[in-house]
């Protein structure tokens, strides 16, 4: 007890030696006399001391109130905020947020119809080819020199040349060949002469000229008519683009005679020259088996 009253009278020496002629704190009033008596006797003198102060000095009544009635600052007590008002709050003002743009729903694309496949055409019916039901030719007719012969159908010798009709007065259809009236050239011989020296079939065949008119007929009944164009004479042993002009293809149906001429040749037992009668088709006089004309261009 005396170390602590000590120790307070050492702390009041202090206070004054920095406070110089100021008041000494009830505060250290209370140390000072603690001293002189008991905590209860101590107290009951404050007590008497501040009655007296009091009623003697308002202000320092209210400069030495006890702490403990000095009214504590009023808090103002709020309510908790309900769940909904916190969610609320947490959430942003509609004017703080921006808007979202408006995209617009991408329109479907229809998907491509298919087209439809052309329906298949039937291919055209082949066009019947007259000649080819019409069989082969059998008569030959040259009105202008008074021929009409029975036509046999001739291939090659054994030295590839086109071979002649075994009758002196027959006409040798070269089969191997063109059909007379089809697209090519039809090639038909006959002899000059016969085995005595008189006349055959083609002994006047020099004598045509153009425009003359030759008929072939038909097994069916068919007829085709040409007409003379030119004559022509060639050595017998002509090879070459002659050869192809008289057997060869063409652009129209043709039809082309051939005879001897020249002299006779002993050592080769031949005439030395031919005789080639060329004629073209006449369109529109050409008559088929069933008797119908028909115009071939």
């Amino acid at each position: 007890m005396l170390r602590w009253i000590q120790t307070s009278l050492l702390a009041l020496t202090l206070t004054m030696s920095l406070t110089g002629c100021l008041a000494v704190p009830e505060t250290l009033g209370i140390v000072v006399r603690a001293a002189r008596g008991s905590a209860a006797e101590i107290a009951a003198q404050q007590r008497a001391e501040t009655g007296t102060a009091e009623r003697s000095d308002p202000a320092r009544v209210l400069a030495a109130a006890p702490a403990t009635e000095v009214a504590a600052p009023t808090v103002t007590s709020q309510a908790r905020p309900s769940l909904a008002e916190r969610a609320v709050r947490l959430l942003p003002l509609a004017s703080d947020t921006p808007q979202p743009t408006f995209t617009p729903t991408p329109t479907s694309t229809p998907l491509p119809t298919a087209t439809p496949l052309p329906s298949p055409t039937a291919p055209p019916e082949p066009t019947a080819d007259p000649l080819a039901a019409a069989g082969r030719p059998i008569r030959l007719e040259i009105p202008a020199i008074g021929v009409d012969a029975e036509v046999e159908a001739v291939g090659l010798t054994p030295d590839r040349a086109m071979d002649v009709p075994k009758g002196w007065m027959n006409a040798g259809w070269y089969q191997n060949g063109f059909l007379p009236g089809e697209i090519g050239n039809a090639v038909i011989a006959g002899h000059l002469d016969t085995s005595t020296g008189g006349p055959a079939v083609f002994w006047d065949l020099n004598q045509l000229v153009a425009g003359d008119e030759i008929h072939v007929t038909y097994e069916d009944g068919s007829r085709f008519t040409f007409a003379v164009e030119a004559n022509k004479v060639y050595d017998h042993d002509a090879e070459g683009a002659i050869i192809e002009s008289i057997f060869g293809k063409s652009l129209t149906p043709d039809l082309n005679l051939v005879t001897c001429d020249g002299a006779w040749d002993h050592g080769a037992a031949t005439y030395s020259k031919r005789l080639v009668v060329f004629a073209t088709i006449v369109p529109g006089q050409t008559v088929f088996g069933s008797g119908r004309a028909n115009q071939i261009d």
